[in-house]
């Protein structure tokens, strides 16, 4: 399997060097703003004849012909509507404005959602989206997920800013099974949680991602009953001494998963801080929860 995130990735998710050629069916529709010549009027095709927003440049791809939109410069107040609803599948979304690759973390193409709402809904099958900085309104989330059964998103190399969640797959609207999340950062302006994950689809894939001082449950699963899903390889900067403010597993059913290889450290406390970041609430002890780190001191989950 890839790793997206230890990879820089180019257009088409294709890691760099590999030089995979678009299809024969696919499409590459550019964005860009006024003072560089985009215009909503443009057919989008080339970098000199790119639109303005989100909502022109989706309404020019195909479902299942997985087509690559590339935002070369991009400002919200452009923007048709909100929040941006993607329900093309198979698109690959990419921000390009951190030097003409996917950036790690910073200097992405912002998405502000002008006002308090979310930035993104992923609203089909197999998105990707990449190399961009979200910024939600006070109560929404980065990217969140708003229509049941779909499956396979990919969220590579975002930074999110600001909002009450980065990704927010929320209660009966969340993918069916195979996302992959991994080289993201959340920082502490996101109020509540990094990832607020509340779905029974199993094999998903958490791996690579910085949360940096959310100041609720960076990681947060609630779903039911999932299953066969991995977290492993993130690095957490909690900022007050809070059980479970890591990585929490609520729902009671939660089985086979696993945990492995994680590293959270409290800002004042270190080692010393009184609480466990990591919590199972599952019934059953069928979770793998193998080298987690508090400070530099392996520890078991807690349980209750």
């Amino acid at each position: 399997m890839p790793n997206f995130a230890d990879q820089v990735l180019e257009f088409g998710g294709a890691p760099v060097g590999a030089r995979y050629p678009l299809g024969a069916r696919q499409k590459q529709v550019f964005i860009d703003i006024a003072a560089n010549g985009g215009s909503d009027g443009n057919d989008g095709l080339t970098p000199k004849t790119a639109v303005l927003s989100f909502y022109s440049a989706l309404a020019k791809c195909v479902s299942g012909r997985r087509d690559v939109i590339r935002v070369m410069h991009y400002a919200s107040a452009n923007e048709v509507e909100w929040p941006i609803s993607v329900a093309v599948a198979g698109v690959t979304i990419i921000g390009e404005e951190g030097g003409g690759v996917i950036p790690r973390y910073t200097n992405g193409t912002v998405i502000d959602s002008v006002g308090d709402f979310d930035c993104m809904h992923l609203d089909e099958s197999a998105i990707r989206v990449q190399g961009f900085d979200f910024r939600a309104g006070a109560t929404k989330a980065g990217i969140k997920f708003d229509t049941a059964g779909k499956s396979r998103p990919g969220i590579f190399n975002n930074k999110f800013t600001s909002g009450l969640y980065g990704i927010w797959a929320s209660k009966n609207s969340a993918p069916s099974t195979g996302a992959h999340i991994a080289g993201n950062m959340f920082t502490g302006s996101v109020t509540d949680n990094g990832i607020l994950w509340h779905t029974d689809g199993p094999f998903n894939i958490f791996e690579k991602n910085i949360f940096f001082g959310i100041t609720g449950v960076a990681l947060y699963s609630t779903s039911a009953t999932g299953a066969a899903s991995i977290i492993r390889d993130n690095y957490f900067h909690l900022p007050t001494d809070s059980a479970g403010y890591a990585i929490t597993l609520a729902g009671i059913n939660n089985y086979t998963w696993i945990i492995a290889g994680n590293k959270a450290a409290y800002t004042y406390n270190g080692d010393g801080a009184s609480t466990n970041p990591y919590r199972d609430l599952s019934q059953g002890a069928t979770n793998a929860w193998v080298d987690n780190y508090k400070g530099i001191a392996l520890v078991e989950p807690a349980t209750s």
